[in-house]
């Protein structure tokens, strides 16, 4: 029996929805980004319902407006990484780079939690280790990944399939897993933060 091989026009047909798909890499810089969302707008609101004390405290105002006044000031960041995430998602160059430059610069925050995480290890809090696994294996992953070639063609896609192709990236909703796995990621870094 002999393979029939595709012609010209299956194999152009088919570059279109594979250029939908994002590489693997691409998938866990958008989780990253969005899982550090949801901690930052967690954190203020799991410290009040936890007892904790927010991060901005004014000792004039009541724990309710001090917790209101870390949200406040949380949205700017949140902001940036919404912004970043999508970006990256859609495969906009410019957020390729914010992307690598802001997880190696976590990556190196990763490696001072290890003092951290072994003096906090010495009392029995074992949280920081989620900061650890999370600044100290995920960021260098994402910044050495989104340098490889497969995730430069996500960011600089052919020019015969340019023309359109971020707008039909941006028509593709995340995933739902996607959505609840940075849930549950912003959720456990959140509760990390607070327990230091």
């Amino acid at each position: 029996m002999q393979e029939i091989s595709p012609g010209p026009q299956q194999s152009i047909s088919r570059q279109p929805e594979e250029s939908l798909r994002p590489p693997r890499v691409v998938t866990l810089a958008v989780l990253f980004d969005w899982s550090l969302l949801v901690q930052l707008l967690a954190m203020p609101l799991l410290g009040r319902w936890l007892g904790l004390p927010p991060s901005l405290r004014l000792p004039w105002l009541s724990p309710t407006l001090n917790a209101l006044l870390s949200l406040l000031a949380a949205l700017p960041f949140v902001l940036l990484l919404l912004l970043c995430g999508e970006g990256v998602r859609r495969g906009l160059p410019w957020a390729r780079s914010v992307q690598v430059a802001l997880n190696t610069l976590l990556a190196l925050a990763g490696l001072a939690s290890i003092y951290t995480l072994w003096l906090d290890a010495r009392v029995g809090n074992y949280w920081p280790l989620v900061t650890l696994l999370t600044l100290g294996g995920l960021s260098p992953l994402i910044a050495w990944g989104l340098q490889r070639p497969v995730a430069r063609r996500w960011f600089h896609p052919p020019l015969e399939l340019a023309p359109g192709l971020r707008q039909r990236r941006a028509s593709v909703p995340p995933s739902w897993p996607l959505l609840g796995a940075a849930l549950l990621l912003g959720l456990l870094e959140a509760l990390a933060a607070l327990h230091r």
